[in-house]
This record gives C-alpha cells, structure tokens and sequence, in this order.
C-alpha cells in the first residue's frame, strides 16, 4: 500500500495496549491494538482495509485541490475569447447600420461612399478570421475540464471500498477477542476520518460546481457566437444583394471561410 507518511511507533495505553499512527496529509489515523494477541487475518484485512479507504479520500482531496491552479485560468481564457467577440459584435453593427444607410440612400437618391461599406466588411472577416483560431483554442481546455469533472464524479460516487470495509468490520467484531485491534480505538479513528471527509467532501463539491461553472460559460460563449454568425450571415446576404443592385466595390464574401462550426 501506498501511504504518504507512516509513523507506527509503540506507545503504552494500558499493560497490553499499543498505539499506532498514520499519518497523511490534513489527516491522520491513529489506534490501538493488543501486543499480547496475534495478528490475525482479520486485524490485517482490517487495518489494510481501512487505510487504503483512507488514501483514497485523501487523493481525491488532492486531486481536486490541484485542479484549482491547472484550470483556473480557463476561466479568464474564455473571457479574452468573449472579449474579442463583443468587438466583433460591435463591429457587425456599424456594418448593418452603414448597409441600411446605403439602401436609405438608393431611396432617395443621395450620394453614398461605397467605401465605407466595404470597409466595414471586410474589418469584419479579418475579425472573424483571427476569432476562429482563438475559440477552437478553447476546446482542448473545455475537454480537459470535463474530463476531470467525469473523473471526480466516478471517484465521488463509487462506493466499493466503503462496502469491502463494513464486510471486513463485520468479521472482525465478530471475533474481537482473538483479534488484536482494539474495537474502541478504531471505532475512535474511524469517527474521525468520517468527520474528514465531510469536511473535505464539502471543499471538493465547491471546487466541482466552480470547474463545471467554466464548461457552462464556454457553453455560453459558443451560443453567443453562433447567434453573432447568424446575424453576420444575414448582413452577408444584404450586401451580396445591394451588390446585385448596384456595383458595389465590395468583394463577394464566402462565409464557409470563416465557419465557425
């Protein structure tokens, strides 16, 4: 077995009675058994048991604790990329409004600069063209993220060795007094680790809901993009008619270069 640090050293409790401690990180473990009884299989499966139940929980709170510096900048990642977008945003609507400003002026008849127009445009396939990158950048991290979710979810709720560990008590009280493990000292330690853990179990599921937190917000961020491709695509289709309308110095825009699909 795995365990970060292990102190067992002899300290007498009673004429018979010998502590023994392991110690982990935020958490230790400490009882007593019987010198003057055997160690038997059941103390051994017991004391195994026990401790590996405890490592466990311990290297979730690891784990998760961990998670806190590796995906935290996630978060600021997606705010650089949303950042970007409200410019693209911004700019899509002084397109719209210079498009409708060009169809008011074949209305009624007053000189327009085709320039401004195409100007515009084409500042936003620039934008749209540097963006892509920038979002698709995104998914390697998102993925990463749910897959450590998934992983912390599979871990938080597998119950196997809390059950190995009742079927293993349930021998061992059964035969306690050919054991060696003394059932109140253990009864003690194991009312502890329990306390342990609710502890900890509450800083994990924080750490949980802030990590799933970032995938909603990349969520987020992907439906306010496809929301300010849809109106790209119809201002698209405006100036492919006022170019139908009127020869308009604005280069025909194909929107499958800048898919953000």
């Amino acid at each position: 077995m795995n365990y970060w640090k292990i102190n067992s050293f002899i300290k007498k409790v009673n004429m018979a009675l010998i502590e023994k401690k392991f110690e982990y990180p935020a958490h230790t473990v400490t009882y007593s058994y019987d010198d003057e009884k055997c160690w038997t299989e059941d103390d051994v499966a017991l004391e195994n048991t026990f401790l590996t139940l405890v490592q466990s929980h311990v290297d979730i709170s690891e784990m998760m604790y961990k998670s806190l510096s590796k995906y935290s900048p996630f978060s600021k990642e997606i705010e650089s990329v949303r950042a970007f977008l409200m410019l693209i945003t911004d700019f899509i609507k002084e397109a719209i409004q210079e498009a409708d400003n060009f169809i008011a002026s074949l209305m009624t008849d007053e000189d327009y600069s085709r320039d401004l127009l195409t100007q515009k445009v084409n500042v936003i396939i620039n934008a749209l063209t540097e963006y892509h990158p920038k979002l698709t950048a995104l998914e390697t991290s998102v993925n990463s993220v749910v897959e450590f979710i998934n992983k912390y979810i599979e871990l938080d709720e597998d119950y196997t060795l809390w059950e190995k560990l009742s079927e293993v008590e349930s021998r061992h009280f059964k035969d306690y007094e050919n054991n060696s493990i003394d059932i109140v000292s253990y009864d003690r330690a194991k009312e502890f680790f329990q306390s342990y853990v609710s502890v900890h179990s509450t800083s994990n599921n924080s750490i949980y809901r802030m990590l799933d937190g970032y995938v909603l917000d990349y969520n987020k961020l992907m439906l306010q993009t496809e929301m300010q491709y849809a109106i790209w695509e119809e201002l698209t289709k405006r100036v492919d008619l006022l170019n139908k309308m009127v020869k308009v110095a604005v280069d025909p825009m194909n929107t499958g270069d800048v898919n953000l699909n």
